[in-house]
């Protein structure tokens, strides 16, 4: 899967959030960042410089601008311009989107030249005024370059008059270049936050990409486990053992190995009422359910931390958001263990081992008999076993 990004220096915060989130769910993923000058990234970085494209006098002609303040620069124009990309196909993703759910199904997508989704209701005044029958969104591309480049695509482009203002952005041009050529798929697939739908509305939880679209990027800005940031300090840099509580723990004598680490992570019922298997130590308790006096006593942690508003027992709370995510990454309930990982990674610990996680090959050794699951282990597997063979933790 290719995925690309058109940004400038201004915008690349938004770029590194929206490729973790994609990297998240798709850790083999290749990304490319399309700029006007070379930026910062730890991604491929194809730099196209739109003067050696463009003569000054079509610039003013077609790249025109709403006004001085106006919030899309000429860097989204580069769009126009990925067919000088070495690439058959790729997804071109805006910065300011959030990637929350597997995009196999978008990318098996045949697409003669261009999918992309609808716009919301306001979308349909942009399709009367330039007479469309639908307006579609650029913050979401899946594009067949070797087709558009036949039709010599950017050329078709630029070909189209300014007398499309006001809407004359690269978005634009594309919808009437491209006019009876454009796939319209799901707004799943780009689903803008915030945004009136009407009749076509879906959860934004249920979006597989979420478009933070228009100049509040607030939800964005925003910053996983911020409640906790003395406890992401506190991680930091650190070696992590997070210790589920598998019954095939007791398998094995790792208490050793566990307790080594500088900072060693348990969650909910998980005594320890075998050390020699499942260490002694505890720095971060991370809980889901309601411990007695005694038994929260027994752990000795340095933080013990509710893992939602619905739990009480904790000294500190984590918003229900981080939570959400990885909810809409899977489809079901996050386990504590795996909101615990993603703590770690979150909070950049130097390394992550985990104990005591064998994904409901046996039981959680407190539960009783009969238990049913809330959780999809299978879908939680892949997760961490992706995230172990990007080298960001071991599985022990």
């Amino acid at each position: 899967m290719r995925v690309v990004y058109v940004a400038d220096e201004n915008y690349m915060r938004y770029v590194e959030k929206s490729a973790q989130s994609l990297l998240k769910i798709h850790p083999d993923a290749l990304i490319t960042v399309v700029s006007p000058r070379p930026v910062e990234t730890k991604f491929e970085n194809v730099v196209i410089d739109l003067q050696k494209y463009v003569r000054d006098d079509v610039r003013e002609r077609v790249f025109k601008k709403r006004g001085a303040d106006d919030r899309i620069s000429e860097t989204t124009y580069l769009k126009l311009f990925l067919t000088e990309l070495p690439y058959d196909k790729v997804i071109c993703l805006d910065g300011d989107t959030i990637v929350q759910k597997p995009l196999d199904e978008l990318w098996a997508q045949k697409v003669r030249y261009i999918g992309l989704c609808e716009s919301y209701a306001f979308g349909q005044k942009q399709a009367e005024d330039l007479g469309l029958q639908k307006y579609g969104l650029s913050g979401m591309m899946l594009m067949n370059l070797d087709n558009l480049r036949k039709i010599k695509f950017t050329q078709k482009c630029l070909n189209v008059t300014a007398e499309v203002s006001p809407w004359c952005h690269e978005e634009t041009l594309i919808n009437v270049a491209m006019n009876g050529k454009l796939k319209f798929l799901p707004v799943k697939w780009n689903y803008c936050h915030n945004r009136d739908y009407a009749a076509r509305s879906i959860k934004e939880e249920d979006a597989a990409i979420l478009h933070i679209c228009g100049k509040d990027k607030t939800y964005m800005d925003y910053e996983p486990y911020s409640e906790i940031r003395q406890v992401k300090k506190y991680i930091e840099g650190k070696s992590v053992a997070v210790v589920g509580n598998a019954k095939s723990i007791f398998d094995k004598a790792n208490g050793p190995k566990i307790d080594a680490h500088d900072v060693v992570i348990r969650f909910n019922k998980g005594l320890i009422i075998k050390p020699e298997s499942q260490g002694k130590k505890t720095s971060i308790l991370l809980l889901a359910c309601e411990l007695s006096l005694d038994e929260k006593a027994s752990y000795k942690a340095w933080f013990s931390i509710n893992r939602s508003t619905n739990t009480k027992c904790g000294d500190l709370t984590i918003s229900n958001r981080p939570r959400a995510a990885l909810s809409a990454l899977i489809g079901r309930q996050p386990t504590t263990g795996l909101m615990a990982i993603d703590l770690c990674l979150e909070s950049k610990a130097g390394s992550i081992d985990i104990y005591g996680f064998d994904f409901e090959a046996t039981p959680t050794f407190y539960n009783p008999e009969g238990y049913v699951t809330p959780h999809d282990y299978d879908a939680e597997e892949k997760i961490v076993r992706d995230w172990e063979k990007r080298g960001l933790l071991k599985i022990n």
